[in-house]
Protein backbone atom coordinates (compact mmCIF):
# COMPACT_ATOMS: atom_id res chain seq x y z
CA UNK A 1 0.00 0.00 0.00
CA UNK A 2 1.24 3.44 -0.98
CA UNK A 3 2.33 6.07 2.03
CA UNK A 4 -0.45 8.42 1.26
CA UNK A 5 -2.75 5.78 1.07
CA UNK A 6 -1.91 4.42 4.18
CA UNK A 7 -1.67 7.60 5.80
CA UNK A 8 -5.65 8.52 4.70
CA UNK A 9 -6.72 4.96 6.13
CA UNK A 10 -5.46 6.03 9.65
CA UNK A 11 -7.33 9.27 9.51
CA UNK A 12 -10.26 7.66 8.24
CA UNK A 13 -10.62 4.38 9.44
CA UNK A 14 -14.01 4.17 8.38
CA UNK A 15 -12.64 3.98 4.94
CA UNK A 16 -11.91 0.10 5.61
CA UNK A 17 -15.37 -0.74 6.51
CA UNK A 18 -18.25 -2.19 4.40
CA UNK A 19 -20.71 0.78 6.00
CA UNK A 20 -23.38 2.97 3.99
CA UNK A 21 -21.48 5.42 2.27
CA UNK A 22 -24.78 5.43 -0.25
CA UNK A 23 -26.95 7.62 2.22
CA UNK A 24 -24.98 10.73 2.12
CA UNK A 25 -26.69 10.61 -1.55
CA UNK A 26 -29.89 9.91 -1.24
CA UNK A 27 -30.59 11.82 1.85
CA UNK A 28 -34.67 13.24 0.31
CA UNK A 29 -33.24 17.15 1.25
CA UNK A 30 -31.49 17.93 -2.24
CA UNK A 31 -33.59 17.85 -5.10
CA UNK A 32 -33.97 14.61 -6.70
CA UNK A 33 -31.48 15.79 -10.13
CA UNK A 34 -28.94 17.12 -7.87
CA UNK A 35 -28.74 13.23 -6.07
CA UNK A 36 -28.82 11.51 -8.92
CA UNK A 37 -26.06 13.93 -10.27
CA UNK A 38 -23.53 13.38 -7.00
CA UNK A 39 -24.40 9.52 -7.51
CA UNK A 40 -23.32 10.25 -11.37
CA UNK A 41 -19.95 11.98 -9.74
CA UNK A 42 -19.68 8.98 -7.64
CA UNK A 43 -20.05 6.32 -10.32
CA UNK A 44 -17.65 8.63 -12.64
CA UNK A 45 -20.29 8.83 -15.20
CA UNK A 46 -20.10 12.50 -15.83
CA UNK A 47 -19.44 13.61 -19.36
CA UNK A 48 -15.93 15.71 -18.00
CA UNK A 49 -13.44 16.41 -20.97
CA UNK A 50 -11.54 13.53 -19.95
CA UNK A 51 -14.12 11.73 -21.12
CA UNK A 52 -15.24 13.19 -24.32
CA UNK A 53 -11.90 12.84 -25.43
CA UNK A 54 -12.14 9.44 -24.89
CA UNK A 55 -14.86 9.31 -26.80
CA UNK A 56 -13.58 10.79 -29.46
CA UNK A 57 -15.98 13.58 -29.36
CA UNK A 58 -12.54 16.07 -28.38
CA UNK A 59 -9.07 16.15 -28.65
CA UNK A 60 -6.24 15.42 -25.91
CA UNK A 61 -5.09 19.54 -26.79
CA UNK A 62 -8.85 20.47 -25.51
CA UNK A 63 -9.18 18.23 -22.44
CA UNK A 64 -8.03 20.48 -19.79
CA UNK A 65 -10.30 21.96 -16.77
CA UNK A 66 -11.86 25.26 -17.58
CA UNK A 67 -11.70 26.19 -14.25
CA UNK A 68 -7.70 26.15 -13.73
CA UNK A 69 -6.72 25.79 -17.09
CA UNK A 70 -3.61 23.79 -15.61
CA UNK A 71 -4.85 19.75 -15.75
CA UNK A 72 -7.18 17.69 -17.62
CA UNK A 73 -10.70 18.06 -16.44
CA UNK A 74 -11.25 14.74 -15.19
CA UNK A 75 -14.05 13.95 -12.88
CA UNK A 76 -11.51 13.58 -9.24
CA UNK A 77 -9.90 17.08 -10.62
CA UNK A 78 -13.08 19.06 -11.61
CA UNK A 79 -14.76 18.73 -8.52
CA UNK A 80 -12.32 17.46 -5.90
CA UNK A 81 -8.18 18.60 -6.41
CA UNK A 82 -8.96 21.30 -8.82
CA UNK A 83 -7.34 24.50 -6.89
CA UNK A 84 -10.40 26.68 -7.72
CA UNK A 85 -12.76 24.03 -6.55
CA UNK A 86 -10.80 23.34 -2.86
CA UNK A 87 -10.81 27.02 -2.46
CA UNK A 88 -14.53 26.29 -2.24
CA UNK A 89 -14.50 23.11 -0.05
CA UNK A 90 -11.97 24.56 2.45
CA UNK A 91 -14.46 27.60 2.72
CA UNK A 92 -16.37 25.49 4.16
CA UNK A 93 -14.23 23.49 6.56
CA UNK A 94 -13.26 27.48 8.04
CA UNK A 95 -17.11 28.07 8.98
CA UNK A 96 -16.63 24.59 11.76
CA UNK A 97 -12.39 25.43 12.04
CA UNK A 98 -12.19 22.43 10.83
CA UNK A 99 -8.75 21.02 9.06
CA UNK A 100 -8.40 18.26 7.09
CA UNK A 101 -6.49 16.98 4.19
CA UNK A 102 -9.53 14.96 1.94
CA UNK A 103 -8.73 12.45 -0.36
CA UNK A 104 -9.63 13.24 -4.88
CA UNK A 105 -11.19 10.09 -5.22
CA UNK A 106 -14.72 10.49 -5.09
CA UNK A 107 -16.26 7.91 -3.23
CA UNK A 108 -13.18 8.36 -0.33
CA UNK A 109 -14.09 11.93 -0.20
CA UNK A 110 -17.50 11.14 0.72
CA UNK A 111 -16.16 8.70 3.25
CA UNK A 112 -13.71 10.89 4.85
CA UNK A 113 -16.48 13.90 4.42
CA UNK A 114 -18.82 11.47 6.53
CA UNK A 115 -15.89 10.97 9.02
CA UNK A 116 -15.54 14.85 9.77
CA UNK A 117 -19.06 14.75 11.19
CA UNK A 118 -18.28 14.39 14.81
CA UNK A 119 -16.08 17.54 14.56
CA UNK A 120 -19.59 19.62 13.52
CA UNK A 121 -22.07 17.29 14.87
CA UNK A 122 -24.27 20.42 16.30
CA UNK A 123 -24.97 20.57 12.55
CA UNK A 124 -25.02 17.12 10.77
CA UNK A 125 -27.88 17.72 8.82
CA UNK A 126 -26.54 20.50 7.04
CA UNK A 127 -23.33 18.99 6.84
CA UNK A 128 -24.48 16.23 5.30
CA UNK A 129 -25.90 18.53 1.73
CA UNK A 130 -22.83 20.69 1.88
CA UNK A 131 -21.20 17.98 -0.77
CA UNK A 132 -23.84 17.84 -3.14
CA UNK A 133 -24.84 21.65 -3.06
CA UNK A 134 -20.77 22.18 -3.65
CA UNK A 135 -20.93 19.56 -6.43
CA UNK A 136 -23.98 20.72 -8.10
CA UNK A 137 -22.83 24.19 -8.25
CA UNK A 138 -19.60 23.83 -9.08
CA UNK A 139 -20.72 21.48 -12.55
CA UNK A 140 -23.39 24.53 -12.93
CA UNK A 141 -20.30 27.29 -13.10
CA UNK A 142 -18.04 25.15 -14.81
CA UNK A 143 -21.09 25.29 -17.82
CA UNK A 144 -21.47 28.75 -17.55
CA UNK A 145 -17.72 28.97 -18.21
CA UNK A 146 -17.63 26.49 -20.97
CA UNK A 147 -21.27 27.78 -23.28
CA UNK A 148 -21.64 31.35 -21.93
CA UNK A 149 -17.96 32.16 -21.56
CA UNK A 150 -17.72 33.75 -18.11
CA UNK A 151 -14.92 33.83 -16.18
CA UNK A 152 -13.91 31.73 -12.64
CA UNK A 153 -15.17 33.25 -9.87
CA UNK A 154 -14.66 31.06 -6.47
CA UNK A 155 -16.93 33.73 -4.48
CA UNK A 156 -20.04 32.91 -6.72
CA UNK A 157 -19.46 28.84 -6.64
CA UNK A 158 -19.34 29.21 -2.50
CA UNK A 159 -22.70 31.69 -2.40
CA UNK A 160 -24.54 29.26 -4.94
CA UNK A 161 -23.72 26.52 -2.35
CA UNK A 162 -24.53 28.03 0.20
CA UNK A 163 -27.73 29.14 -1.43
CA UNK A 164 -28.92 26.00 -2.04
CA UNK A 165 -28.15 24.43 1.12
CA UNK A 166 -30.33 27.10 2.51
CA UNK A 167 -33.02 26.93 0.14
CA UNK A 168 -33.33 22.65 0.38
CA UNK A 169 -33.35 22.94 4.09
CA UNK A 170 -36.24 25.89 4.11
CA UNK A 171 -38.40 23.19 1.63
CA UNK A 172 -37.52 20.68 4.06
CA UNK A 173 -38.33 22.08 7.31
CA UNK A 174 -40.82 24.34 6.93
CA UNK A 175 -41.54 26.97 9.62
CA UNK A 176 -38.12 26.53 10.77
CA UNK A 177 -36.60 29.55 13.89
CA UNK A 178 -34.43 30.98 11.22
CA UNK A 179 -34.42 33.31 8.29
CA UNK A 180 -32.58 32.77 5.25
CA UNK A 181 -30.68 35.60 5.92
CA UNK A 182 -29.47 34.81 9.34
CA UNK A 183 -28.94 31.27 7.80
CA UNK A 184 -26.93 32.49 4.95
CA UNK A 185 -24.75 34.88 7.16
CA UNK A 186 -23.93 31.35 9.66
CA UNK A 187 -24.67 28.12 8.40
CA UNK A 188 -24.46 26.91 11.41
CA UNK A 189 -27.79 28.49 12.92
CA UNK A 190 -29.96 25.58 11.85
CA UNK A 191 -28.14 23.01 14.39
CA UNK A 192 -29.75 19.44 14.65
CA UNK A 193 -30.64 20.61 17.78
CA UNK A 194 -33.15 23.55 16.87
CA UNK A 195 -34.58 20.88 14.56
CA UNK A 196 -35.13 17.99 16.69
CA UNK A 197 -36.81 20.45 18.91
CA UNK A 198 -39.26 21.16 16.09
CA UNK A 199 -39.94 17.52 15.89
CA UNK A 200 -38.31 17.59 12.74
CA UNK A 201 -35.79 14.76 12.88
CA UNK A 202 -35.19 13.70 9.48
CA UNK A 203 -34.93 9.89 8.50
CA UNK A 204 -33.16 8.98 5.61
CA UNK A 205 -33.75 5.89 3.51
CA UNK A 206 -32.52 2.19 5.08
CA UNK A 207 -31.51 -0.73 2.47
CA UNK A 208 -33.03 -3.80 2.92
CA UNK A 209 -30.76 -6.94 4.21
CA UNK A 210 -28.25 -9.09 1.20
CA UNK A 211 -30.24 -10.29 -1.63
CA UNK A 212 -33.63 -8.49 -0.77
CA UNK A 213 -34.92 -5.63 -2.74
CA UNK A 214 -37.06 -2.65 -1.41
CA UNK A 215 -39.83 -0.75 -3.26
CA UNK A 216 -40.38 2.24 -2.07
CA UNK A 217 -44.16 3.71 -2.82
CA UNK A 218 -46.33 6.83 -2.21
CA UNK A 219 -49.20 9.09 -3.66
CA UNK A 220 -49.78 12.45 -3.85
CA UNK A 221 -52.82 14.85 -4.18
CA UNK A 222 -53.59 18.04 -5.58
CA UNK A 223 -56.25 19.97 -3.35
CA UNK A 224 -56.82 22.78 -5.81
CA UNK A 225 -57.10 20.63 -8.81
CA UNK A 226 -58.54 16.96 -7.38
CA UNK A 227 -55.81 15.08 -8.99
CA UNK A 228 -53.98 12.29 -7.54
CA UNK A 229 -50.54 11.19 -8.77
CA UNK A 230 -48.98 7.82 -7.63
CA UNK A 231 -44.95 7.00 -7.21
CA UNK A 232 -42.75 4.17 -6.68
CA UNK A 233 -39.18 3.34 -6.74
CA UNK A 234 -37.13 0.40 -6.37
CA UNK A 235 -33.51 -0.17 -4.91
CA UNK A 236 -31.17 -3.19 -4.52
CA UNK A 237 -29.59 -3.72 -1.13
CA UNK A 238 -26.65 -1.60 -2.13
CA UNK A 239 -28.65 1.30 -2.39
CA UNK A 240 -28.52 1.60 -6.59
CA UNK A 241 -31.45 2.92 -8.48
CA UNK A 242 -33.29 -0.10 -10.29
CA UNK A 243 -36.64 1.26 -11.56
CA UNK A 244 -39.14 3.99 -10.90
CA UNK A 245 -42.84 4.77 -11.86
CA UNK A 246 -44.66 7.92 -11.85
CA UNK A 247 -48.04 8.12 -13.14
CA UNK A 248 -51.39 10.63 -12.51
CA UNK A 249 -54.15 8.94 -11.73
CA UNK A 250 -57.07 11.28 -11.77
CA UNK A 251 -59.57 12.67 -9.64
CA UNK A 252 -58.82 10.11 -6.29
CA UNK A 253 -58.91 10.88 -2.42
CA UNK A 254 -55.55 11.13 -1.02
CA UNK A 255 -55.71 7.66 0.94
CA UNK A 256 -56.98 6.19 -2.53
CA UNK A 257 -54.09 7.61 -4.11
CA UNK A 258 -51.89 5.52 -1.64
CA UNK A 259 -53.89 2.23 -1.92
CA UNK A 260 -53.26 2.43 -5.84
CA UNK A 261 -49.41 3.10 -5.48
CA UNK A 262 -49.06 -0.11 -3.60
CA UNK A 263 -51.59 -1.94 -5.76
CA UNK A 264 -49.63 -1.01 -9.05
CA UNK A 265 -46.58 -1.94 -6.88
CA UNK A 266 -47.90 -5.47 -6.50
CA UNK A 267 -49.05 -5.44 -10.08
CA UNK A 268 -45.85 -4.86 -10.79
CA UNK A 269 -43.37 -7.14 -8.66
CA UNK A 270 -45.68 -9.83 -9.46
CA UNK A 271 -45.49 -9.54 -13.41
CA UNK A 272 -42.04 -9.35 -12.69
CA UNK A 273 -40.45 -12.81 -13.37
CA UNK A 274 -36.99 -11.93 -12.02
CA UNK A 275 -38.51 -10.07 -9.05
CA UNK A 276 -39.94 -13.40 -8.81
CA UNK A 277 -36.97 -15.13 -7.34
CA UNK A 278 -36.45 -12.38 -4.37
CA UNK A 279 -38.42 -11.29 -1.67
CA UNK A 280 -39.25 -7.48 -2.32
CA UNK A 281 -39.87 -5.33 0.81
CA UNK A 282 -42.38 -2.80 0.45
CA UNK A 283 -42.39 0.77 2.53
CA UNK A 284 -44.81 3.71 2.95
CA UNK A 285 -45.31 6.30 5.01
CA UNK A 286 -49.60 6.21 4.97
CA UNK A 287 -50.35 4.29 8.70
CA UNK A 288 -53.51 3.88 7.32
CA UNK A 289 -52.41 1.57 4.06
CA UNK A 290 -49.67 0.10 6.95
CA UNK A 291 -52.15 -1.87 8.47
CA UNK A 292 -52.86 -3.94 5.35
CA UNK A 293 -49.32 -5.71 6.75
CA UNK A 294 -46.96 -3.36 4.47
CA UNK A 295 -44.00 -1.29 6.21
CA UNK A 296 -44.36 2.14 7.60
CA UNK A 297 -41.52 4.41 7.36
CA UNK A 298 -41.10 8.07 8.67
CA UNK A 299 -41.58 10.63 5.35
CA UNK A 300 -38.01 11.46 5.27
CA UNK A 301 -37.49 7.26 4.47
CA UNK A 302 -39.73 8.13 1.47
CA UNK A 303 -38.52 11.48 0.30
CA UNK A 304 -37.29 10.03 -3.17
CA UNK A 305 -40.59 8.55 -4.08
CA UNK A 306 -42.71 10.98 -2.73
CA UNK A 307 -40.52 13.27 -5.37
CA UNK A 308 -41.83 10.76 -7.91
CA UNK A 309 -45.41 10.94 -6.79
CA UNK A 310 -45.65 14.52 -7.01
CA UNK A 311 -43.50 14.62 -10.35
CA UNK A 312 -46.79 13.12 -11.58
CA UNK A 313 -49.19 15.74 -10.78
CA UNK A 314 -46.49 18.52 -13.00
Amino acid sequence: MAKSQSITHLQYPSGRADFDWKTLIWQGIAPYKVEAFAWRVLLRRVPVRSELVKRGVMTVSESCCPLCNECEESVTHLFFSCGIVWKVWGGFLEVWEVSSVLPNDPKDFFMAWKELLPAVYKCRIVWGIIPQAVIWSVWLHRNDLVFNGKKPDVRQIKFAAKVRVVCWLEAKFKGAPFTKEDFLADLSRATDTILKKMGLVLCSWSPPPVGTFKFNVDGAFKADESVGGIGGILRNDAGKLLFSFSNLIGSVSPLLAEALAIEHTLELTTASTWLNNFKVVIESDCEVMVKVDLTCVPRGCNALVDWFAKKALG
